[in-house]
């Protein structure tokens, strides 16, 4: 009897051991499977809390390129604005420059004009008579009236008498026949207010008194060239003709050039 006492508590204590490992593993598979659904759960939230943002954000993207367009289209025309206005700031630069130079050309030549030399002749020509030989010959004053001395003159007195019978009319004067008549030249440096004097090739005392008389023409030709400083390449010119008026007895001119007026 205590035999099968002891063996029933054996086979009980065995079927108790196989039964406590199987209670374990399902106690384990139910708490896998809540946790298995817990974690999907947990997935499940976190797409949607996505997709939420996703949608909130979406718009916002939108205004915000909407916006970043408007700003780079205003700073496109800003920059367009900009070469425009650097290109007529660029155009209205050249004008003024032009016109500055204009200005400082004009003003260049007003004071040129209103401050070069001027030579001219000064009062009338006289008649002058070598007491010994009886020769007589024209004297000239040449004087600057300009604003600056006059350097570099060159000037010449020449003279001549008409052919006999082929008298020229009386408001007329002929050009001189050769460069040589206007005699010997002098260079030189006539000052502000300065004189200089010319005098004209003699004539025998028969040709002065027939001039003198009016059975002669005589004819008187002056030219002078002058600078207003050495560096300047055009010569102003001065030019005269002049013939003698017997019954007045003055020098009668008849034409006159002179550049610097």
């Amino acid at each position: 009897m205590s035999r099968y006492v002891i063996l029933l508590v054996i086979v009980f204590g065995v079927q108790l051991a196989h039964a406590k490992p199987h209670t374990n593993t399902s106690q384990n598979t139910a708490k896998n499977a809540n946790g298995n659904a817990n974690s999907v759960a947990v997935q499940d939230s976190v797409s949607q809390i996505e997709n939420k943002a996703d949608t909130e954000r979406a718009p916002r993207d939108e205004t915000f390129r909407t916006k970043q367009g408007e700003q780079n289209q205003v700073i496109a025309n800003a920059t367009w604005w900009i070469m425009i206005f650097g290109g007529l700031s660029f155009v209205a630069a050249l004008i003024y420059a032009s016109v500055s130079i204009l200005q400082w050309r004009q003003t260049a030549r007003f004071f040129d004009i209103t401050e070069r030399p001027s030579l001219g002749i000064e009062g009338e020509m006289e008649w002058g008579q070598d007491p010994t030989t009886e020769e007589g010959f024209v004297e000239v004053t040449i004087k600057n009236s300009g604003k600056s001395p006059a350097v570099h003159v060159l000037g010449g007195m020449g003279s001549g008498i008409q052919v006999p019978g082929k008298f020229v009319p009386l408001d007329h004067c002929p050009e001189p026949d050769t460069g040589e008549s206007f005699g010997t030249k002098s260079r030189g440096v006539i000052a502000i207010g300065g004189t200089t004097y010319l005098t004209g090739k003699s004539l025998t005392g028969k040709e002065f008194k027939g001039v003198l008389t009016g059975k002669l023409q005589y004819f008187v030709w002056i030219r002078l060239t002058y600078l207003k400083n050495p560096r300047q390449k055009k010569p102003y010119i001065f030019e005269s003709y002049s013939r003698y008026q017997a019954d007045t007895g003055l020098f009668v001119v008849c034409d006159t050039h002179n550049e610097a007026t």
